[in-house]
């Protein structure tokens, strides 16, 4: 009875100690497959909840991309320059708070909600806010459309405040586009 018992445990152990093997391959393989994942742009944006936040998909305002060019040549800016440019679009899902939200870039106010949907230029490394402070209730907005050369922030965003200054997110741009 008691060798039963011996043999019994022996085939436990046997079997549990297999089975926590596997755990630790199969941890070491996922974390060597999330590191890898993280080293380039679209995997950091595809794995980090601090490089995206979701939201629901718009197909309305794809013309806004489709009509956004460069300025031409005779105005004197570099093109070279404004490839390191793009735009966002955010709308304003509940139109209820008149001119009380404003967007901020780089801490400066640069436009005010006085329609339903407002469009901003913006470089690489700008940060991107949005003011509530004066609005009484919640205040919900969306990214409806960006330029094709931007990481982040992604379209289809949506931002929820309430009364506070949120951060949209620090503007990536593409080096190859």
């Amino acid at each position: 009875m008691a060798r039963r018992w011996k043999v019994d445990v022996c085939y436990f152990i046997n079997r549990l100690e297999g089975i926590m093997v596997k755990i630790v391959v199969l941890g070491i393989l996922s974390l060597i497959i999330s590191q890898t994942l993280l080293t380039n742009e679209y995997g950091r944006n595809l794995l980090s909840q601090t490089d995206r936040i979701e939201g629901s998909t718009i197909q309305s305002l794809h013309s806004l991309e489709k009509n956004f060019k460069l300025p031409p040549p005779e105005l004197g800016v570099n093109n070279a320059n404004w490839q390191k440019t793009g735009f966002i679009s955010l709308r304003l899902l509940d139109n209820t708070q008149d001119g009380k939200v404003k967007v901020l870039l780089n801490g400066a106010e640069v436009a005010q909600f006085t329609d339903e949907m407002l469009t901003i230029r913006v470089r690489e490394k700008d940060l991107v806010q949005i003011d509530t402070a004066e609005c009484s209730s919640n205040v919900a907005l969306q990214i409806v459309a960006t330029s094709d050369n931007l990481i982040t922030p992604r379209k289809n965003t949506k931002i929820t405040s309430n009364g506070n200054i949120i951060q949209v997110g620090r503007i990536k741009i593409k080096d190859n586009f």
